[in-house]
């Protein structure tokens, strides 16, 4: 699936993992598995940013009024903390991104272990997880 043959850089048989350290041959369909897993676990995690990065900014004054809390946005002039604007030292944000950090780690352990149980028949992504 998604396989036209189109790889100038011959990327999908070049092997990157760091666990192939110790198994030097494994076949590019396995290597191409995993490129895809991190294609889409990379392509989940840009787009919950894309959607939180607006819906924070939208929701962080009332959410401050609310528990009376300080309003990080009004002290950057509105902008979101991030590398770009500063204010990642602000109060609680280094705890929030570390929390996230955790969560991601949890993810990809999930996934890993999920990867091991079911074995060949493991599809890039599936978690047996559908919120719809």
């Amino acid at each position: 699936v998604g396989d036209y043959g189109f790889d100038p850089l011959n990327l999908a048989s070049t092997d990157l993992n760091l666990g192939s350290a110790n198994e030097k041959e494994r076949s590019p369909a396995y290597v191409l598995r995993d490129y895809r897993e991190a294609e889409l676990r990379h392509g989940r995690l840009a787009m919950l940013a894309a959607i939180a990065w607006p819906v924070q900014e939208l929701v962080n004054p009332v959410l401050s009024r609310a528990l009376r809390e300080p309003d990080f946005l009004s002290q950057l002039g509105g902008m979101s903390p991030s590398v770009l604007n500063g204010g990642l030292g602000l109060g609680p944000i280094p705890f929030t991104i570390a929390a996230f950090a955790v969560l991601i780690a949890a993810v990809d352990l999930k996934s890993i272990q999920l990867k091991g149980e079911v074995g060949e028949n493991w599809l890039p992504g599936d978690f047996g997880f559908d919120p719809l």
